[in-house]
């Protein structure tokens, strides 16, 4: 069966403390390169999601990023005075260093991770959900692999009768993420099919046969509103006609 690689899974799942989503995102690529976004909170998920990545995927450039937006409302927060104290001793300890240095600024310290700890708060259970949520996202995402490898099939199939078209492939994303970055990452879709083709296909597919265009988030076709109408709008469009 054809799988392609590139593809997009997202999956959210509100609890007690908050919602967790993660969204992966994948383009072609040589071999498996991971580029992991994690909150400081989840640092330690890291080599568990590489594990999983390396079971589950063999090649990709695969961009995972979890978001966790807490769940203040009703909580009291608790200070973790042994923790701010060993931040306000290192400080002074630099401080004794420096002529005239500024004077330590409570909601720095504040602001430091692990200072401020929600009540009830379960690190190993939080870690767990959100492993269990990115194995959810993978999955989704390996099935939408193998769904755009079959329409590539298909259209394999069709560009094969079709002989001597001229092909241009059009890339496209969502509004999601920095224009420049969505104009690079619609190009590296579109390059994924151009290479497919030409890869299974060489004597059908010569050099110059297959244009590729990259649109970035210029040309959607839907509004953006919401996750379903931004996942239409990441696509890549296949477009024939005769030379």
């Amino acid at each position: 069966m054809v799988h392609s690689m590139t593809a997009f899974a997202r999956t959210e799942r509100a609890g007690t403390h908050g919602t967790l989503s993660w969204e992966l995102r994948s383009v072609n690529h040589r071999y498996l390169e991971p580029q992991l976004r994690l909150p400081e909170a989840f640092r330690d998920l890291e080599g568990s999601v590489r594990d999983a990545l390396r079971q589950g995927l063999s090649r990709g450039k695969v961009e995972c990023t979890l978001r966790f937006t807490e769940e203040s409302t009703g909580k009291a927060l608790q200070l973790d005075r042994e923790r701010a104290a060993q931040l306000i001793s290192a400080a002074e300890s630099i401080a004794s260093l420096i002529k005239q240095p500024a004077p330590l600024n409570p909601l720095e310290v504040l602001a430091w991770p692990g200072v401020l700890v929600a009540d009830g708060t379960d690190p190993q259970a939080q870690n767990a959900e959100a492993m269990q949520l990115f194995n959810q996202a993978l999955d989704e995402l390996k099935n939408g692999r193998g769904r755009e490898g079959a329409e590539l099939a298909k259209l394999l199939d069709d560009l094969l009768i079709a002989g001597g078209t001229l092909v241009e492939v059009h890339g496209h994303t969502d509004n999601q993420g920095p224009v420049q970055a969505n104009m690079t990452l619609s190009e590296e879709r579109a390059f994924a099919v151009k290479t497919w083709l030409e890869k299974t296909a060489p004597s059908n597919f010569p050099s110059g046969r297959v244009k590729v265009f990259a649109h970035g988030q210029s040309e959607p076709l839907e509004s953006n509103a919401s996750a379903g109408s931004r996942a239409k709008n990441r696509r890549v469009e296949i477009v024939m006609g005769v030379q």
